[in-house]
C-alpha cells in the first residue's frame, strides 16, 4: 500500500513537471514573434539611418562632382571634423525640389548636432529668426551679395535648406534704347513662388529624403 502511494506521488510529480515544461515551451513559441518584433522596433531607428552615406561615398573630402549634369555633390567637413555631403542644384530649375539644397550625414545624430549648431548661429544673428516644429527660418547671416530668408529643416540624417526669398543687393540698371530704335521686349518669365517651399518641404519630407538618398546618391 505504501509503495503504491509512493508510485502515485512520483507519477503526479513527474506529470506536474512535464506540464510545467510544456507550458514554458508553449509560452516561448507563442511569445517569440512578439519579442522579435520588439527587437526589430528597437533597432529600426538606428539601422535605417546607420548606412554610412558619407563615409562610403566615392569622393574624398574636398572633392566634388556633377550628378546627371544638374546637381553638384561635394564631400566637406564641419569645424568639429564631421564629414558630410553637400548637394546643390546647378541648372534647370523645374520642380520645387530643384530649389532646395542638402547636407547629408552618416547618422541622424550627426545631422542633429550640425542642425543644433546652425540653430544657435542663426538665432544669435537675430534677424527674422523663427523657431518652428522641426525647423527654423531666418535671414542668412553668411550671404554678402543678397538678402536671403532661409528655411532649415532637419529630416533624420539630412538637413534641408530652402531660400524662401532672395533679394539681390546689386542695383539693376534700367536698359535704354537709342532714339528711333524699337525696343524688343521679351515676355516676362513666370518665376516660382519660393514662399511655397515651406509647405512643400513639410508635406513631402519623406519623399525628399528618398530622392536624395536613393536617387541622387546612386549616381
Amino acid at each position: 500500500m505504501v509503495k503504491s502511494n509512493r508510485k502515485i506521488r512520483t507519477a503526479m510529480i513527474i506529470g506536474i513537471c512535464v506540464s510545467i515544461v510544456s507550458l514554458i515551451v508553449l509560452a516561448i513559441v507563442v511569445l517569440q514573434p512578439f519579442f522579435s518584433a520588439d527587437g526589430r522596433k528597437s533597432q529600426s531607428p538606428e539601422t535605417v539611418h546607420e548606412k554610412k552615406y558619407v563615409s562610403e561615398y566615392i569622393l574624398a573630402c574636398g572633392e566634388n562632382r556633377n550628378l546627371i549634369d544638374r546637381w553638384n555633390i561635394a564631400k566637406m567637413k564641419k569645424e568639429d571634423g564631421t564629414e558630410y555631403l553637400r548637394i546643390v542644384r546647378i541648372q534647370d530649375l523645374e520642380d520645387p525640389i530643384d530649389y532646395l539644397h542638402f547636407e547629408v550625414f552618416d547618422s541622424s545624430s550627426e545631422a542633429e548636432n550640425a542642425y543644433r549648431k546652425l540653430y544657435e548661429q542663426y538665432k544669435g544673428y537675430d534677424s527674422g529668426f523663427e523657431s518652428c516644429d522641426g525647423y527654423f527660418k531666418s535671414y542668412d547671416p553668411y550671404v554678402d551679395d543678397a538678402v536671403v530668408y532661409e528655411m532649415v529643416y532637419l529630416k533624420d540624417n539630412i538637413i534641408i535648406f530652402a531660400e524662401l526669398s532672395v533679394e539681390s543687393c546689386y542695383v539693376e540698371m534700367e536698359s535704354t534704347t537709342a532714339p528711333g530704335e524699337t525696343e524688343k521686349r521679351e515676355p516676362p518669365d513666370v518665376k516660382y513662388d519660393r514662399a511655397r517651399l515651406e509647405k512643400y518641404i513639410i508635406d513631402n519630407s519623406d519623399m525628399i529624403k528618398e530622392i536624395v538618398l536613393e536617387h541622387l546618391l546612386k549616381y
